[in-house]
């Protein structure tokens, strides 16, 4: 048996904690909105920079625009809802 302690965060959401283990009887929320992760997974770890991302996000894109006069880079990121199952 789960006990939950939840608790209010300073963004207005909720965090529990668990002593025990949850085990959810639906995954139903589980859409297109989230990245399936099965088989190997590629990353390029090159380049660098700075780019915020929210939390519970990841990023799975970088698109760098040079603006005018090159001297003005402009950085956006593509990024999707993450849920990772283990």
């Amino acid at each position: 048996m789960a006990i939950l302690q939840p608790e209010r965060n300073t963004d207005g959401g909720i965090s529990f904690q668990v002593n025990g283990q949850m085990e959810p009887n639906s995954y139903s929320n589980f859409d297109s909105r989230y990245v399936r992760i099965s088989g190997w997974v590629a990353c390029n770890m090159g380049g660098y920079g700075t780019v915020g991302v929210t939390s519970g996000y990841v990023i799975t894109g970088i698109i760098m625009a040079i603006v005018m006069n090159w001297l003005t880079e402009r950085t956006d990121a593509q990024y999707k809802t993450v849920a990772i199952v283990v």
